[in-house]
Formats: structure tokens, sequence, C-alpha cells
């Protein structure tokens, strides 16, 4: 019975009611002790929500559990007193004006109405935490992706990398022009075989010049085998090819090693560089609070939820206040 009585004592303090002059000065103290222990409540509700909203929001960034609930423990009686002090300083007297009154009331539900807005914020971090803690996992990716990206871009515009483009174009017209010989070189085959088999036949064989398919002739053979014909001319014109195309191949293998050799390194130094380019990991307080309004940009679920958590904190609140107000005078 005495805890009970304690339990509600310290209800009335937090409505800002005496205790001792309701028991002694009103004449249906009963009465007067369940109205106060009932706006105490209403006091203790905001400072208990802001203390799991505002422990929880500096936990986002202290680490330390002991911190961060001491932090939270320090917001709500910040409430708490707050609440306390609109409550017990709003009293309707016969002494005074109604404007004083609704003044004063105004004010307070103004003061209501900062706080709950105050306390929605973290209580919907915690709410939408996993959606929340996603969009800012998303958010960073695309953050350290467009860095990457950027100085990706900027080594790619390099003198560097313009000149192992230039050495690509200079490789690709080689190769090009030792498969136009080796096209020749067939081709001079296929016209010894006829000039070795006395027939009377030109020989010839397609390339590709600006992209379209252009025919090229080697020769036509005599129809005279043996000296009277080309064989011999024709055999020395395709041993020549086949000295130019030995020789151009080895300098196209040789160019394209060193080639392939400098690209790697290049692609390994950007490798190395991007890899030093530091993705942010933390997820802090800011960054749940930029997360949360994309979220409520984005999605109307989160957006309908957050505006009725809104006004019911708001509403919450102010209840106290208002309460104050609209409850009728009593003996106290």
């Amino acid at each position: 019975m005495k805890i009970t009585k304690n339990i509600g004592n310290l209800f009335l303090w937090l409505s800002g009611a005496d205790a001792k002059l309701i028991e002694e000065g009103s004449m249906l103290s009963r009465t007067e002790r369940t109205k106060y222990i009932g706006l105490g409540t209403t006091v203790l509700i905001p400072a208990m929500l802001s203390f799991f909203a505002s422990s929880y929001a500096a936990s986002t960034f202290i680490k330390t559990p002991y911190v961060y609930i001491f932090v939270g423990l320090v917001w709500s009686l910040i409430i708490l007193s707050i609440d306390r002090l609109l409550v017990s300083t709003l009293y309707k007297s016969v002494l005074h004006g109604n404007i004083k009154f609704y003044a004063g009331l105004m004010a307070r539900v103004c003061i209501a109405i900062i706080l709950g807005m105050v306390m929605s914020h973290p209580l919907t971090l915690f709410i939408f935490n996993e959606s929340i803690y996603a969009e800012a996992e998303a958010t960073h990716e695309a953050e350290y992706q467009a860095l990457v990206s950027a100085y990706e871009k900027e080594q790619r515009d390099s003198l560097e990398y313009r000149l192992l483009l230039a050495e690509e174009e200079k490789l690709d017209i080689q190769y090009e022009t030792i498969t136009k010989e080796r096209l020749l070189l067939t081709c001079l085959y296929e016209l010894r075989t006829n000039e070795a088999s006395g027939v009377v036949k030109e020989s010839i064989y397609f390339e590709y010049i600006g992209g379209e398919r252009v025919q090229q002739s080697c020769g036509t053979s005599t129809g005279y085998s043996g000296q009277r014909g080309r064989y011999a001319d024709i055999l020395e014109q395709a041993r020549r090819v086949e000295e130019s195309i030995a020789a151009q191949d080895a300098k196209f293998q040789q160019d394209r090693a060193t080639f392939d050799t400098s690209m790697a390194q290049f692609n390994e130094n950007l490798a190395n560089q991007t890899s030093r380019i530091e993705k942010n990991t933390s997820i802090d307080y800011l960054a749940r609070v930029n997360a949360l309004s994309s979220l409520i940009k984005e999605n109307e679920h989160v957006r309908s939820v957050y505006f009725i958590l809104l006004l019911s904190l708001v509403l919450l609140d102010c209840l106290l206040v208002i309460l104050k107000a609209v409850l009728p005078m009593g003996s106290y």
C-alpha cells in the first residue's frame, strides 16, 4: 500500500501538483489525486519514448552502450522537465482573465508541438531501421562507384593512356597489313599451282578496304608449264612475300608483347589506385537521416507512416497541456 502511494505521489509530482495539499486541503482528495496522477502519466510517457528514441539515435555514432544509454537518459530527463514545466505552470484561476490563460496555453502548445517533432525523428529512424540501413548502404555504394568511375575516367583521359591507345592502333594496322599479305600469299600459291598445271586462269582474293569487301588479283597463269611459263617468277614473288610476312609478324609479336606489358602495368596501377579510394562504410546518424528523407520521397508507405507517427507524437505531447486546459477546475 505504501509503495502504491509513493508511486502515486511520484505521478503527482510529475503533474506539478502538491500531494500534501491535495490530501489536506481538498474536499474531494481522491478525485483530485486521480486526476493529477493521470496528468503525471501523460508527462512520463513522452519522456520514456524520448529515452528509447534518443538512445537509438546516439547509438548510431556512439558505440559504447553505457554512453548512449546515458545520453538517452539525459535527453529524456530534459523532455520530462520541460513537459512538467508546461503542465505545472498552466492553471486556471478565477483571479485572472481568460486572455492570459489562453495566451499561456497557446505558447505551451507550440512548445509541445516542437518537442513532439523532435521526438518523432529518431523514433522513425528506429522503426524503419532495416529499410534505412539498406538505403544508406546503397547510397554509399553508388557514391563509391561514382568516385571510382570518375578516377578511372580521369586516368583514361591521361596522356599515358592516349599513347597506349595510339600504340594499339598501330598494332591493328600492322596486323591488317600482315593479314593482307597472307591473303596475297595464298593467292600466289594458287597462281603457282595453275602455272604448274598449264592452265590459263586469273587468281583472285578478297580483302576489306574501308569496311567493304574488295576483289584483288595477284595475276593470271600463262598456260605454259616449264621454262616457257612464269612459274619461277611466281615462286620468287611468293618467297619474298613469305619473308616479308615473317619479318612483319616477328616485329608485330614483339610490339604486341611490349604493348601488353605496358597495358597490364597501367591497369594494375589503376586497380591499386582505385583500391585506395576509401569506401564509406559508416552509416552514422546523418547518413540515416538522408536515407530516411529519400525513403519518404520515394516510398508512399514510408511517407504515410512517418507523418502518422509525427502527428501521433505531436498530439501525445500536446495532450498533457490540452488535458490540463479542458479538465474542470477542482478544489485543488
